[in-house]
């Protein structure tokens, strides 16, 4: 068998998608026996599930809410669909938001199981971004812009500081805006609920056109406020 046979083979069997047997066929028998051989699909579930627990935990609050059983499924197929490819284990949870808003339609999975997967995973993708400062703060690479129909925030920091089993029902329906960021200055993740001239001002740093006509003090002390916070660098600063 070649090397590339050998670890197609070996992906497809800690995936779940070979049995033993199967395995045994293709390569021969482990040394080890069949059953320590068969134990690594099960270590490798575990993993990916830990990855997807600590990552989403308010989405596990809200869907123990919505039934039991739950989010052990969606756990389950989303590994299936959407197998890791990063080097990173935690960038495996990266689709979470856009698998949810699929299934939104169906009646046990509402939308903002979706909304709350994403901040989930906006908030983690800043405490971890690269991006430089250089050119600007970088929409997506590491400065995060959304509006949520429904109030995810308030549920998200419920959710953390909650026993695991607690009850929190759902998030309320209220139109969120918010802004979530690294702090240069503070160096942890922030979330804001920017003002819109705080969001022309970031427009601005990023080469992007302000569509309306907005009143330069107002926007000169909005600047002035970001720059506190550590949400941006001074101009010409890092």
């Amino acid at each position: 068998m070649q090397l590339d046979d050998f670890f197609e083979t070996m992906g497809s069997f800690v995936a779940g998608a070979l049995t033993v047997e199967s395995v045994t066929a293709r390569i021969g028998a482990s040394p080890s026996g069949s059953a320590r051989l068969g134990l690594y699909p099960e270590l490798v579930r575990r993993q990916r599930r830990d990855v997807l627990d600590h990552l989403f935990v308010a989405v596990r609050h809200a869907c123990r809410e919505l039934g039991s059983g739950l989010w052990a499924d969606i756990a389950s197929d989303y590994a299936r669909r959407h197998p890791p490819t990063a080097w990173e284990p935690n960038h495996f949870g990266q689709a979470m938001s856009e698998y949810l808003a699929d299934r939104a339609s169906e009646p046990t999975l509402p939308d903002y199981l979706a909304e709350l997967a994403d901040y989930e995973w906006i908030r983690f993708a800043a405490g971890v971004s690269d991006a430089g400062w250089a050119d600007g703060p970088g929409l997506e690479r590491g400065m995060y812009v959304r509006r949520y129909e429904h109030d995810v925030p308030s549920y998200v920091d419920r959710a953390a500081s909650s026993a695991p089993r607690a009850s929190l029902g759902s998030p309320t329906r209220t139109p969120t805006s918010v802004l979530v960021c690294w702090s240069i200055t503070q160096h942890r993740v922030m979330t804001l609920t920017p003002s819109v001239e705080a969001l022309a001002v970031i427009g601005r740093r990023c080469r992007q056109p302000i569509k309306r006509a907005l009143d330069e003090g107002a926007m000169s002390q909005a600047e002035e406020h970001l720059v506190s916070l550590g949400v941006l660098p001074k101009e010409g600063g890092r």
